[in-house]
């Protein structure tokens, strides 16, 4: 059996002879009919080699191109007309050629290769979308603690009974604001009359709403730029920059007089005794805050519910209480 293969650069397809011949040599048909011939049992027709003295490239078995395939079959050797039925012939092979087979590799590669490139862009653009967003989310976190953290900052500086500053919150106050320090600045001290007897009467929870009821008065009677200080107990004090000792005075009288128009708890009457003090260049605050106390015990002595004033040099009569 021969299979003539055209081979390029050699192969003339007007000239038979110069096909490249592949053969297998004396094959014995089985019983059956049937004869399998693998390809590896081809080997190049030596007569062609010679005729065509191909390179190495060529001289070995190809049969990708196969134009003509040679049946060749020789009887019993008894005389006379033989007949042989060729039923079918089937040549099983590959499939594509060895080029197109090489470029498909070489296609399938260079996707595979495109494809890893694209699903790691995608992958790394959807991290940093994630960590974009939990960044986004990281500075809100912050925000919410930050606002959270002055919030309790805040509370740290309120008397939480009554709203008003604490001391710490007035000692923060006076650091933060330097126009509180500026002269002129008043300070008055007040103390609510007799306050231990409304809690010894009515009890403390009658006494805690006085004292949230008293904070509401002085501080809706006061300024903006002015602080409300829960002092301690029944005692408050007000910083009222921009404000002499004659002014803080006055102001002292209208919240005093205030107190008289309101209702309070358990039909109480509360009144305060007030002390008013100016700030000096000079002077500490605490100085300030020591001379209106002593005003405060002097109008307290007096008989409370009235207001007296620290001015220096000069002896002034306590205002009568209404």
């Amino acid at each position: 059996m021969a299979l003539a293969q055209v081979e390029e650069g050699l192969t003339r397809l007007d000239q038979w002879e110069t096909f490249k011949v592949h053969q297998v040599d004396k094959l014995d048909l089985p019983t059956d009919g049937e004869l399998r011939i693998p390809l590896r049992w081809f080997a190049v027709a030596p007569w062609w080699k010679d005729m065509a003295k191909p390179s190495m490239e060529h001289a070995a078995v190809n049969v990708d191109n196969v134009a003509r395939v040679e049946l060749l079959i020789r009887g019993d050797g008894k005389d006379g007309e033989h007949v042989f039925t060729l039923r079918r012939l089937q040549l099983h092979g590959k499939v594509i050629a060895l080029n197109t087979l090489l470029m498909g590799l070489v296609s399938a590669w260079v996707l595979c290769a495109v494809g890893w490139l694209v699903a790691v862009t995608l992958s790394l653009r959807t991290e940093l979308k994630d960590r974009e967003a939990a960044i986004a989310l990281l500075k809100e976190v912050n925000k919410a603690l930050e606002l959270e953290a002055r919030d309790l900052a805040g509370q740290a500086h309120i008397d939480p009974l009554t709203g008003a500053l604490n001391r710490q919150g007035l000692r923060a106050a006076l650091m933060s604001t330097s126009s509180l320090l500026a002269d002129p600045m008043a300070v008055i001290f007040i103390d609510i009359d007799h306050f231990k007897s409304i809690n010894d009467t009515h009890g403390h929870d009658v006494g805690d709403d006085v004292l949230r009821k008293f904070a509401n008065v002085i501080a809706s009677g006061i300024r903006s730029s002015d602080r409300l200080v829960r002092w301690g107990g029944e005692e408050f004090l007000i910083v009222c920059p921009v404000t002499n000792v004659h002014q803080g005075r006055t102001l002292a009288e209208n919240l005093r007089r205030t107190l008289h128009q309101q209702a309070w708890p358990a039909g109480l009457r509360v009144t305060a005794s007030f002390g008013v003090a100016q700030h000096h260049e000079r002077d500490a605050v605490g100085v300030v805050i020591k001379h209106a106390d002593e005003a405060l015990y002097r109008a307290k002595r007096s008989g409370r519910d009235r207001v007296c004033a620290h001015i220096p040099g000069e002896t002034t009569a306590p205002a009568e209480a209404a």
